[in-house]
C-alpha cells in the first residue's frame, strides 16, 4: 500500500470482510493509517480500538476473553486495498 497516511476502513457485514483502501486525508470518512512521523522500517500497522474489537467480536459472534484472533490480508495493488476474510482467523490463545 506504499504506507498510506489514511485509508478507508470498510465492512462488509454479509460477506464477513473488512477492507483498508488508501486515500487521502480529504476523502470522507478517511482514518489515520501510517504514522509518516515513525521509523520507516515498520512493515506492520496495529490499531488498538475498543470499538473495532467490539465491532468485529460482535459480527464474528468471538469470545475475546478466551483469546484473540489474527486475520491475515490479501493485497490487491491494481486497486490499492487490501481485503480480510473474517471467517479465516488464527486462533491466538
Amino acid at each position: 500500500m506504499q504506507k498510506p497516511e489514511y485509508v478507508l476502513f470498510l465492512i462488509d457485514r454479509q460477506e464477513k470482510m473488512v477492507a483498508l483502501k488508501a486515500c487521502d486525508e480529504k476523502t470522507p470518512n478517511a482514518v489515520k493509517f501510517f504514522n509518516t512521523n515513525r521509523n520507516n522500517a515498520i512493515l506492520s500497522v496495529r490499531w488498538n480500538s475498543r470499538d473495532l474489537l467490539n465491532t468485529l467480536s460482535q459480527l464474528m459472534d468471538w469470545d475475546l476473553s478466551k483469546g484473540g484472533y489474527r486475520i491475515s490480508g490479501t493485497f490487491y495493488q491494481e486497486d490499492n486495498v487490501i481485503l480480510f476474510d473474517l471467517k479465516e482467523p488464527i486462533i491466538i490463545k
